[in-house]
């Protein structure tokens, strides 16, 4: 057996072996039902999850190292995901388990970026943030839902109470008292001509009676 054939053969299938592989890949998130693909290379890691964080403009990660270290190179297409400040490219913001670390930014186009950065043994969840992802953009104040305007209640006219004619006081008609009838009067009169005629009578009478008695002889 001819081991100068052969060990170099194994020297090389160990080397190869010891190398970790890199490949090319995507892997997709959606926003507000909108599906967008980010490209990355990955040697040593595996890109289980990513999902967006939408109230600190970022991405979340969920990885695993199979390599240490491994190295994940990410391209963002500027009209997904981009960091700017007054116009102009400024880095991403990029987090391994809580920790910040300084990505390198080994590609910028017009239409693209390509940050690439190394992660140790363990390392579970890697955040990048810029300032807009998915149309979201930071600082932005967000738009208020649209005011529908409420009905106004209907206006119920109310019934207007119903006017009842208070009752006119009677008029009571004072009865003049009559008048004395003239009878009575004329009654007065004949009373008082009787009287004096029978007080003329009497008197009379009484002349009368004296006369005769003044007349009878005396005895």
């Amino acid at each position: 057996m001819n081991l100068h054939f052969y060990l170099p053969l194994c020297v090389l299938i160990l080397s190869s072996s010891a190398v970790a592989l890199a490949y090319a890949a995507s892997i997709s998130v959606d926003i507000d039902g909108v599906s967008h693909e980010i490209n990355y290379d990955a040697t040593g890691v595996t890109i289980q999850t990513v999902e967006a964080n939408l109230d600190e403009i970022g991405l979340i990660f969920r990885i695993e190292v199979t390599e240490s270290p491994g190295t994940l190179e990410i391209t963002f297409q500027r009209d997904f995901f981009d960091s700017k400040l007054d116009g102009e490219d400024i880095a991403f913001f990029v987090l391994l388990d809580g920790e910040d670390i300084e990505p390198s930014e080994i590609s910028s186009t017009d239409t693209s970026r390509t940050i690439s950065f190394q992660l140790p043994s363990g390392t579970e969840e890697v955040e990048i943030f810029g300032t807009n992802v998915g149309g979201k953009i930071l600082g932005a104040p967000e738009a208020e839902p649209e005011q529908v305007a409420e009905p106004e209640p209907e206006q119920v006219a109310e019934p207007e109470p119903e006017q009842v004619a208070e009752p006119e006081p009677e008029m009571v008609q004072e009865v003049e008292p009559e008048a004395a009838a003239p009878v009575s009067i004329n009654i007065a009169t004949e009373m008082m001509a009787s009287i004096v005629l029978v007080g003329g009578l009497g008197i009379v009478i009484a002349i009368v009676l004296w006369l005769v008695a003044r007349g009878r002889p005396k005895k």
